[in-house]
């Protein structure tokens, strides 16, 4: 199939219309974000400005929602997926207008983020811990299937997930757990651990890197049904009593709020509305899941990245669903 024809109508940078005061020009950087990858340098607010890209695509876009295509998707992002963008830019934002029109409206917004991650999470001296660029990224080609489960589909996993330990899972719980299962049973021999990303809020204006990852972890000889026990327990182990112990185990000195969990849709509006759709493109990390809201809003989308040569084994698993009617594929 051919990919969208996408002329680029203008590139140009969005520089400050007044210089950055020099007692905001440099960001104190936090522990986290020292061992963060790709973030361990230092912040010149150098008035560079941001990078701005206006694109005219010959299409609809519904045509993009109804069939999205990961190798179109890509064409409307500004630069390569963990590409590299201008040293100088330290935003890139890319715009493309579509036949179908649409109208840009400004909005005026007061915004007064507060950028003292490093107070909360005081920088430590790193010598001898090695931060590898793009860490965790698989060499093998990462193919992106998307899989969508509407609400009668997700009440169905539900049921299917219901164990003797969480009588009522929650949907991200039974989703993750059906998709851990199968590609275990695909893959079992060359799966070891699996990673669900959860992050922690420090007051609401801060601005920053604060992330930690929960682990759960299935032995070779453990049975795989019960995954959404093990989900559950992994992420309920990031609570308050896991942040004290960052901080009084020589991983953090100060800490004077309360941290807790918190979970948002996501709400994204440049000042035409809120999107109809949000989703990811293909990202070279292997066995990695996306879960974003469906265009139904009751229903959920999966991205799953997997290499080509496990591609088809989970694609016979999936078809193999099909008896249960819990799952719609496409690419």
């Amino acid at each position: 199939m051919e990919l969208l024809n996408v002329d680029i109508i203008s590139k140009e940078m969005i520089k400050p219309s007044s210089p950055t005061p020099n007692h905001f020009r440099n960001l104190k950087l936090s522990f986290l974000d020292q061992i963060s990858p790709q973030v361990n340098r230092h912040i010149d607010c150098n008035d560079a400005g941001a990078e701005f890209i206006e694109a005219r695509v010959d299409a609809r876009l519904i045509q993009v929602i109804k069939e999205p295509r990961t190798e179109e998707l890509q064409q409307l992002l500004p630069v390569e997926p963990l590409g590299q963008t201008d040293d100088k830019a330290i935003l890139s934002v890319k715009i493309s207008f579509f036949n179908c029109g649409g109208i840009a409206i400004g909005e005026a917004e007061d915004i007064q983020p507060s950028f003292d991650l490093a107070f909360h999470f005081p920088p430590k001296d790193l010598f001898g811990f090695g931060i590898t660029p793009n860490v965790g990224a698989s060499k093998e080609k990462i193919t992106t299937k998307r899989l969508v489960f509407d609400k009668k589909k997700l009440t169905k996993l539900k049921q299917v997930a219901a164990s003797g330990e969480v009588k009522n899972p929650t949907r991200v719980e039974a989703l993750l757990a059906f998709i851990w299962h199968h590609y275990i049973q695909a893959t079992r021999a060359k799966m070891n651990t699996q990673n669900i990303t959860s992050f922690a809020a420090v007051p609401a204006d801060s601005f920053g890197n604060c992330w930690r990852a929960a682990f759960a972890i299935l032995s070779q000889t453990e049975d795989s049904y019960d995954l959404v026990t093990k989900l559950r327990y992994a992420i309920a182990e990031i609570d308050d009593g896991y942040i004290k112990k960052l901080l009084y185990e020589d991983y953090l000195s100060n800490l004077s709020r309360r941290i807790d969990f918190f979970k948002k849709d996501i709400q994204v509006d440049f000042g035409w509305g809120k999107p109809v759709w949000v989703c990811t493109t293909t990202l070279p990390f292997k066995n990695l899941v996306i879960l974003m809201g469906s265009l139904s809003r009751n229903g959920i989308e999966a991205w799953v990245n997997v290499p080509d040569d496990d591609l088809e084994m989970l694609e016979t698993h999936y078809k193999q669903l099909n008896a249960v009617n819990s799952v719609d594929m496409d690419a």
